[in-house]
C-alpha cells in the first residue's frame, strides 16, 4: 500500500535563503515548545496536499502548530501572514491526520511567531487557539 502521508521529508540544500529561514525558525520552535512541555510528535507532516509544521501535545490536547519566522518588520508581524485561508488549510490537515490517527477530545489551532532580527535574540511568541 503507498503511504501518501510523511513527515520530515524535506531537502534544506536545495532550499532557497528565505525557506532556509523558515526551516530555521522550525527548529527555533521545536526546541522552544519542547522546553515548555510539548511533546513533539511530527514535525512536517504531509497528507496529501496539506501540511502541518508541527503537530504537539500537552495537557491532553493536540496542537496543529503554523510557524511563521520572518528577519524584520517590513511585511507586518510574522502571525499577520496566517489568512483565513490558511486557516481552512490548516484545518483540512488537521481533518486528514485525525483521520489516519484516531480522534481527540480536544484538538487546537496556533501559531509560533519568530522575529528574529539580526543581532538580537528572536523574539518568540506562541498564539493559542487561533479558530
Amino acid at each position: 500500500m503507498l503511504d501518501i502521508c510523511s513527515f520530515n521529508q524535506k531537502n534544506t540544500t536545495k532550499l532557497k535563503k528565505y525557506r532556509t529561514t523558515g526551516l530555521w525558525g522550525e527548529v527555533v520552535a521545536i526546541n522552544w515548545l519542547s522546553r515548555r512541555g510539548f511533546m513533539i510528535l511530527h514535525t512536517n507532516w504531509r497528507c496529501y496536499r496539506f501540511e502541518l509544521d508541527i503537530i504537539a501535545e500537552r495537557s491532553d490536547v493536540l496542537h496543529f502548530i503554523e510557524v511563521k519566522t520572518r528577519t524584520g518588520l517590513q511585511f507586518g508581524r510574522p502571525e499577520e501572514s496566517v489568512t483565513q485561508a490558511k486557516l481552512r488549510k490548516m484545518k483540512a490537515a488537521g481533518g486528514s491526520y485525525l483521520h489516519r490517527y484516531g480522534e481527540r477530545l480536544r484538538v487546537q489551532y496556533d501559531i509560533v511567531s519568530i522575529l528574529w532580527v539580526k543581532g538580537k535574540s528572536p523574539e518568540i511568541h506562541l498564539i493559542e487557539d487561533i479558530g
